[in-house]
């Protein structure tokens, strides 16, 4: 998913367009109102993201299926335009999510966010959970997870986590490194095997933030 290496805005890059920030503009949208919408915000605060770059976080409005995070992701987007200042990427993050893996639209919409320009799918599958339980060893790929047994596996070797608890992604940063590489391994294993279940696209997310973070 990583499309490109991310860039400087710079005074001539859009004109006559506002000059609000010296580094990009992020707009990141999510499916959850809880989990991962705290889980960035709390990401953003720890990176001073805000200092340099322009990280918006919310929740979508539109309703909680991919199809209305994209829908509600394409009003901000437009809005950010018609005020001279369009987001230089637009993420939306939602997952496949319920026991029967019907969230409305969810492959349709990863294909069309992959033939827009600025936009970028963080999906999860089945769910963010599974990005959160990669954070702990040891690596081992099951097949077909359903929502509920992700958070069974998650409960197990993170006692505390609940959906509504706040301080996840400092409680989980020492083992960052770790879940990004078994995000990796993860991901290669699916496209081996043709079977995406269970798989996260949140670390490509996660990387592109972190470099952010590195660009002062």
């Amino acid at each position: 998913m990583a499309k490109r290496q991310p860039r400087q805005r710079t005074d001539t890059r859009r004109k006559g367009q506002s000059q609000k920030s010296a580094g990009q503009t992020v707009l990141i949208v999510c499916e959850g109102t809880k989990t991962e919408l705290n889980y960035f915000k709390e990401l953003r605060r720890e990176y001073k993201l805000q200092a340099v770059h322009a990280v918006e976080v919310t929740a979508g409005s539109s309703g909680r299926n991919a199809k209305n995070i994209l829908h509600d992701a394409k009003k901000r987007y437009k809005v950010s335009k018609e005020k001279g200042d369009a987001f230089d990427r637009v993420y939306c993050v939602f997952d496949q999510d319920d026991e029967m893996g019907a969230n409305t639209g969810f492959r349709d919409v990863i294909a069309e966010i992959d033939k827009m320009t600025d936009f970028y799918a963080a999906y999860s599958v089945p769910s963010f959970e599974f990005w959160l339980l990669l954070h702990f060893p040891p690596y081992s790929r099951p097949s077909c997870l359903t929502p509920k047994q992700v958070f069974d596996h998650l409960q197990k070797v993170y006692p505390q986590y609940d959906k509504k608890r706040v301080g996840i992604f400092l409680e989980l940063h020492d083992k960052l490194d770790q879940a990004l590489g078994h995000a990796d391994r993860c991901n290669k294993e699916a496209e081996e095997c043709g079977e995406d279940n269970p798989s996260t696209q949140i670390h490509n997310l996660v990387r592109f933030l972190q470099e952010l973070r590195d660009v002062r």
